[in-house]
């Protein structure tokens, strides 16, 4: 994934905040891993991240990747 398809993808404009959130997500690995599973499964499809938490998620810069969220209250709603 490149710097031009994420910044397409969070429909941001190039900004010294997209990229220091590039380079968080590059620290923690979270880029990496959405290439790796890309290519062990041969998916030609694009790939949505998805949280599941019992907190929620904070809406910061990184919140971007991220493009769903699964809660408790959603895992037990009648």
């Amino acid at each position: 994934m490149t710097r031009e398809e994420v910044v397409k993808g969070l429909g941001e404009v190039s900004s010294g905040d997209v990229s220091s959130c590039l380079e968080e997500l590059a620290d923690c690995g979270f880029l990496r891993r959405i290439e790796l599973f890309r290519s062990a499964t041969g998916t030609r499809k694009g790939i949505l991240p998805t949280l599941v938490t019992t907190f929620g998620l904070k809406r910061n810069a990184n919140a971007a990747m991220i493009t769903n969220v699964v809660t408790i209250d959603d895992l037990f709603r009648s």
